[in-house]
């Protein structure tokens, strides 16, 4: 027989994963608080004092949570990571990569994925990587001014601002415009390109490459060939005669030759991604966040390449953090054996989550029964025969998956209480009219907050 409750799709408690770090709008109040906050702790490590860094910083080892098993909110951690840092670091979602010899192609990729998306959503927001183009080229001409430049010593502060985001509105447009008209050229590019070894920045000989592109991705619209031709020397891949041209380039810049091998291309990608880790220093740390580290577990060749990159991140990349998730079980019988000893050294002691308590259990239901728009009186009803006392009769704490399972189920037996199936009902005929007065599809209560 057909459940009416879950043909509705409306039961809150079916959506128990977290897909997506971004997604995470809700946490019960103290769950897992101690583990975020050691995160925390060592990122601000990477975000003391003004910007531009005077230095790059050098990372810390990658931070390990470990869970004690599936379902305890690994994911969910990683979403209230992303909501505290805000707008103080590029926060890059790193879901398993598939091909051992192409992981830092994937890194990369998935690098300027994250900094193509804008900060908000409000219409007209540049991406994160148009204002760290920004930052950097208004840094680097403020920089060259305080060196002794007099014609340009004025606008320090303004350019500071700029570089900062914290410029008012009303002055934006023409200190973009004045900026953009200062890099028409290439001889602007060839001065101030020397001043990024100032900073202790190595671009390994690319620096005025670094700065041409740069100058695209600041200046040019979203879609203009200039700023394409820029994405794909970000991404490592070999340009076209007339894109270099487009670049100002020169024929050595193009180093993604159509010729080279997949191992070629990764090491190009990691140097790329080694770039963008330098420049941070006059923009914001990055944080690469490792998840799903299960899917590595099945083949050491992964587990290997997985080991690799902590190793280059640390030695070899900076201003950024790494926060690697993992299983108890994955990490210690499938992932941890396979790693080299030196590799394993570059995970920091286990950062351990928490199940959910009775009390926690409670609030979270509670939540979701709420943001379905259940009244008072439904779910007051729905822990009526006690069920959640019993469930943890024998526990202290419980997987926030497993409890979810175990309201689901709840959720679905209440289709049969009278109220809940007069709320049911309710809500169903509201929507039946809706549908017949619009042309928008029935619109679902659709559960929000959501855990890993």
């Amino acid at each position: 027989m057909t459940n009416p409750y879950a043909d509705m799709q409306i039961n809150p408690f079916e959506d128990a994963i977290v897909r997506e770090p971004r997604e995470v709008t809700f946490s019960v109040d103290g769950l897992n608080d101690a583990p975020l906050n050691r995160v925390l702790t060592k990122f601000a490590a990477l975000d003391r004092g003004e910007l531009p860094r005077s230095t790059p910083v050098k990372p810390d080892r990658a931070q390990l949570v470990v869970s004690p098993d599936r379902g305890y909110g690994k994911s969910h951690l990683l979403g209230r990571l992303f909501t505290a840092l805000g707008r103080k670091a590029t926060k890059v979602y790193l879901r398993p990569f598939q091909d051992p010899y192409k992981a830092w192609q994937s890194i990369l990729l998935l690098t300027l994925q994250e900094l193509d998306r804008p900060d908000d959503e409000t219409a007209g927001s540049p991406s994160q990587l148009a204002s760290l183009a920004v930052g950097t080229l208004a840094h680097i001409v403020a920089d060259f001014a305080q060196s002794g430049e007099p014609e340009i010593t004025a606008a320090v502060p303004a350019l500071r601002r700029l570089a900062s985001g914290t410029l008012p509105a009303a002055e934006l447009p023409g200190r973009l415009a004045w900026l953009r008209e200062l890099f028409a050229g290439n001889g602007p590019i060839n001065r101030l390109s020397g001043l990024l070894r100032n900073r202790h920045i190595d671009l390994q000989g690319h620096e005025k490459a670094w700065l041409k592109v740069l100058v695209a991705c600041a200046f040019d619209e979203a879609d203009g060939e200039r700023r394409s031709a820029a994405l794909k020397w970000l991404r490592a891949e070999p340009l076209e005669p007339e894109e270099v041209e487009r670049l100002r380039l020169d024929q050595a810049d193009n180093d993604g030759r159509g010729d080279v091998t997949p191992q070629e291309i990764n090491a190009l990608s990691f140097r790329r991604l080694q770039g963008l880790c330098q420049l941070a220093s006059y923009y914001r740390p990055f944080i690469f966040c490792f998840d799903q580290t299960e899917c590595y577990a099945s083949d050491p060749m992964l587990i290997k390449a997985l080991g690799n990159c902590i190793e280059q991140l640390y030695a070899e990349l900076r201003n950024h953090l790494t926060v690697v998730t993992a299983n108890q079980r994955n990490w210690v019988a499938d992932i941890k054996p396979h790693l080299e000893p030196p590799h394993r050294d570059r995970f920091s002691p286990e950062i351990a989550l928490e199940g959910i308590n009775k009390a926690g259990a409670r609030e979270l239901i509670e939540a979701r029964l709420k943001d379905c728009g259940m009244p008072a009186k439904g779910i007051a009803q729905f822990f009526a025969d006690n069920w959640l006392e019993d469930l943890f009769s024998t526990l202290v704490e419980l997987g926030v998956r497993a409890l979810l399972m175990r309201a689901r189920k709840t959720g679905s037996e209440c289709w049969h209480a009278p109220m809940l199936r007069h709320f049911l009902r309710r809500r169903s005929t509201i929507s039946s009219r809706s549908s017949s007065t619009a042309s928008a599809p029935r619109r679902r209560c659709r559960p929000t907050i959501r855990t890993a």
